[in-house]
């Protein structure tokens, strides 16, 4: 049985995208179909995750973050980088799970981003 993780159960909060949480969906029996448009939606998405992390690894900002959370403009200032633009990779990257936010605009690494 092959089971979709959505990231709520290790949270242990309920899932916002369905009633049902994916992370206990039994997907095994069922094609998945999407509407055109969010395939479309979907591979634009992928896009801008791979080129985030392309930046992110080349920026070597994994090696300025640690499991406790760093404030964003102390990453920013560590890093050279436009503290804005930055926040908004690093929260992108969080929905896809490779980094962690903590307190609102502070950020760590987790299993995932030490990858990087």
């Amino acid at each position: 049985m092959r089971r979709m993780e959505c990231g709520c159960v290790g949270a242990g909060l309920k899932c916002k995208t369905d009633d049902i949480c994916l992370s206990v969906m039994d997907t095994s029996a069922v094609p998945v179909t999407l509407p055109p448009d969010a395939v479309i939606t979907e591979l634009l998405f992928s896009k801008m995750v791979f080129f985030s992390l392309t930046a992110v690894a080349r920026l070597g900002i994994a090696d300025h973050l640690s499991g406790t959370a760093r404030d964003i403009e102390d990453i920013a200032r560590d890093t050279s980088t436009h503290a804005p633009s930055l926040y908004r990779v690093l929260r992108m990257l969080v929905s896809v799970g490779v980094f962690a936010e903590g307190p609102p605009r502070h950020f760590a690494i987790n299993p995932a981003g030490e990858l990087l």
